[in-house]
């Protein structure tokens, strides 16, 4: 939908003004052959790397409920034959993406005596939702680089390290044993 102004033949100043269906957005939205959140999620893992903290912030709580309610969809066509792969190919997609933010968001908000990084744990809760749907060799990568971001001498990048492996422990509780060796190799 998009919003017109319509001119109206009248004699005195009045404007019109009305909601029309856009008719490009019909022709992208309507391809039967995607993901029904296909566009959304493709500019949400795009604005992830914004350089406004807000958008990236709004970014990865887009991508969060998305995956929150839809992840065994994601990446998915009704038409293919290999959309399980899809899907995995999708989520590993993300997971990448979460982990660069992880290395490259800096951004913390100073309130008192303390320090708030809304980015990090958002994408951290984001990677967490994930884990419940990622294969065990998936999993078992990530939890490898989460490990890897906190021996980061920036203090920033093992924040986000540290909150991807809270996430990734409570989400995982029931099965831990085999992440407890990755994520204490001391």
């Amino acid at each position: 939908m998009k919003t017109v102004v319509t001119e109206q033949p009248q004699q005195d100043n009045k404007i019109v003004i009305e909601a029309v269906l856009d008719r490009d957005l019909e022709d992208i939205n309507s391809n039967p052959d995607r993901w029904a959140f296909y566009l959304l999620s493709e500019r949400l893992r795009y604005d992830m790397f914004h350089d406004e903290w807000e958008v990236r912030h709004g970014a990865a709580i887009g991508l969060r409920e998305i995956i929150r309610h839809h992840a065994k969809s994601a990446g998915k066509s009704p038409n293919a034959d290999n959309n399980e792969e899809r899907n995995a190919s999708w989520l590993d997609d993300l997971c990448i993406r979460v982990l660069c933010l992880f290395c490259l968001d800096r951004f913390g908000d100073y309130v008192s005596d303390s320090v708030v990084a809304p980015i990090r744990e958002t994408c951290a809760q984001l990677l967490g939702l994930l884990f419940q749907y990622l294969s065990s060799e998936s999993i078992r990568k990530v939890v490898q680089h989460l490990v890897y971001l906190t021996s980061n001498t920036q203090w920033q990048v093992r924040h986000g390290g540290l909150s991807g492996m809270k996430y990734a422990v409570a989400i995982r509780m029931n099965d831990i044993g085999p992440l407890l060796p990755l994520l204490l190799p001391w």
